[in-house]
């Protein structure tokens, strides 16, 4: 069983709803937090947040929009993630969509908004962004639009970089639907981008693979989670798992863990074996620190579900993102909530 240390609310904007929360130990001991903000989970109004905490998560400062991840009559911006790098710089991975009728995802078309996938620099420890990078994908776009939403910027070694995304049909576009997990590669630090690979699609159109999370292995290998549904349906099958050997270069095949669930995040606790968070998208509203019990002792393809003696609180919605801290021993559980528990 997961025990919940400490819980508290990060953060509740007046009138807007706060999604897709992250959070980050930094070098020096604090925490940063980033979000987006919008009237509601599927609004065309999200903007980019950040947070800091220099007292453990016990309380938050908001710094406010991102100037360039603020919406407008163009763009929305969505799930951002933060990563720190080796010389002290934070970068800070989103996806923007274009603003438009409807949600981002069209079931019935099985279409999806325009999307962008962007990097922001900080040198002042968050405070402070640059405008944002568009990382370029080599697909065709009246066949392809795609974005980085639920994935993780993954730095595979001090130059390889690996940024997942997946892929959908553009609305608007007469041509058949070829769904894809896919990653592009920067060799120079996120400077330029342009390889890129398939992580997992089903040639027979059958299955679609989303919000592909990874983690770097002790090894070296990178393990990756995906949430694995059945198209035209409501099913969702096991959690697959995938991995690669060659830093993202080939991948093999995905296959079934014993999870039943979505969105996955998998994370490397003390002694280098795929462990996992909880594997529920739903969990408590407010901040949980939570000590690890017993990761996956089997590579990631099998787990023991330990869960939070917590119950779900009703509206919660949105994806979710654990955090390790420096100890390697206690990490963050976040969720986001549409209505009060």
């Amino acid at each position: 069983m997961l025990e919940i240390i400490e819980q508290g609310i990060i953060s509740c904007p007046p009138g807007r709803g706060a999604y897709c929360p992250s959070i980050k130990q930094l070098c020096d001991g604090s925490l940063i937090a980033s979000q987006d903000v919008g009237s509601t989970l599927g609004s065309t109004d999200h903007s980019l947040e950040v947070l800091h905490s220099s007292d453990g998560g016990r309380t938050w400062e908001n710094s406010g929009l991102i100037p360039g991840g603020t919406a407008d009559d163009e763009w929305f911006y969505r799930i951002p993630d933060l990563e720190e790098l080796p010389d002290g710089r934070l970068v800070m991975r989103a996806t923007r969509f274009e603003v438009a009728d409807g949600e981002i995802f069209d079931g019935e078309d099985e279409a999806a908004l325009r999307g962008e996938a962007l990097l922001y620099w900080s040198e002042d420890g968050g405070r402070n962004w640059s405008a944002p990078q568009i990382v370029p994908v080599d697909l065709p776009p009246e066949k392809y639009t795609w974005n980085g939403a639920a994935a993780r910027l993954l730095q595979i070694s001090q130059n390889r970089w690996m940024y997942a995304m997946e892929t959908f049909k553009p609305r608007g576009s007469k041509a058949p639907l070829h769904q894809k997990a896919f990653a592009v590669f920067s060799n120079d630090q996120g400077k330029t981008w342009g390889e890129l690979t398939v992580v997992a699609d089903d040639p027979e159109g059958r299955l679609f693979c989303w919000d592909h999370m990874h983690t770097l292995l002790g090894d070296g290998r990178i393990y990756g989670l995906i949430w694995t549904h059945v198209r035209g349906t409501s099913e969702d099958l096991p959690v697959h798992w995938v991995m690669s050997s060659d830093e993202g270069r080939t991948w093999l095949q995905p296959q079934p863990t014993n999870l039943r669930g979505q969105v996955c995040s998998p994370i490397v606790v003390g002694y280098g074996k795929a462990g996992r968070e909880i594997p529920s998208t739903k969990s408590d509203i407010r901040r949980l620190c939570l000590r690890p019990q017993q990761p996956s002792r089997l590579g990631g393809r099998h787990f023991r579900l330990d869960t939070a003696n917590r119950p779900s609180p009703r509206g919660l919605e949105g994806l979710c993102s654990p955090a390790q801290t420096l100890d390697r021993r206690t990490y963050f559980r976040l969720a986001c909530a549409t209505s009060a528990a």
